[in-house]
């Protein structure tokens, strides 16, 4: 696997940082580097929020799914399943990597990269191999996010060197349906193919401080960066 050499200290980025860099680098930089404008949070983020809660502490803790989301009472028995001997359910686990995909605390000033999976099933196979299943629970719209579950997988590989395949899966509640795709450690090589070049480019912005705008459908009535030519609320 290609590596790039480092254009600047202490680059680190998420898949949440890259999606909104690709959306509008000038958001990006006023909202998420300099931190000038705070992206009010919506009434659905919220609810998001109180779901994901409620499906840790069924999992965790055993409780019940809260009366507000008894529709997810079937999903929260399944993500609280213990189906084999051996089995470890994981929430929230925050993992981070450095550039040679080597776990390292998610704090430490050498991360390159930081993901936090909702949920992780790791299934014992053999006494030196396991297979996981990850859960990313999805509240919005149900998009084509591919390289944020590859991303996931590559996680959890480098986190747990027993595991020799993923089972990804997003759970998306809004239409109460799931997807998924299947990774093997043979598999990550496409991924980064594909990430590096654009990595690359939004490191050397960040190193050179160039984040022009980019006007989208976004603009017109959510963006928050008020200063922006392209702004509609102003």
């Amino acid at each position: 696997m290609n590596r790039f050499s480092p254009q600047q200290k202490g680059f680190s980025w998420s898949y949440t940082k890259l999606r909104d860099w690709r959306i509008c680098p000038k958001k990006y930089y006023q909202t998420t580097i300099l931190k000038k404008f705070e992206q009010p949070q919506s009434i659905e983020l919220s609810d998001g929020n109180a779901l994901h809660e409620a499906f840790k502490r069924r999992v965790e803790q055993g409780l019940p799914m809260p009366t507000a989301y008894v529709d997810f009472n079937d999903w929260g028995d399944e993500a609280a399943s213990m189906k084999v001997p051996g089995q470890t359910n994981i929430c929230e686990k925050e993992i981070a990597l450095t550039r040679e995909l080597r776990p390292i605390d998610y704090f430490n000033p050498k991360v390159w990269v930081r993901v936090k999976v909702d949920l992780i099933k790791l299934y014992p196979l053999t006494p030196s191999t396991a297979a996981a299943q990850i859960v990313d629970y999805k509240t919005g719209k149900p998009k084509d996010e591919i390289i944020q579950l590859a991303l996931y997988a590559q996680a959890i590989f480098s986190m747990f060197p027993q595991v020799i395949g993923v089972r990804a899966e997003y759970w998306w509640t809004i239409i109460k349906d799931k997807s998924h795709e299947l990774f093997s450690r043979s598999d990550m090589a496409e991924l980064w193919a594909e990430l590096l070049p654009e990595l690359t480019r939004m490191e050397e912005a960040t190193a050179q401080v160039n984040f022009p705008a980019k006007k989208n459908g976004l603009c017109k009535a959510h963006c928050p960066v008020l200063e922006c030519e392209h702004n509609g609320r102003t």
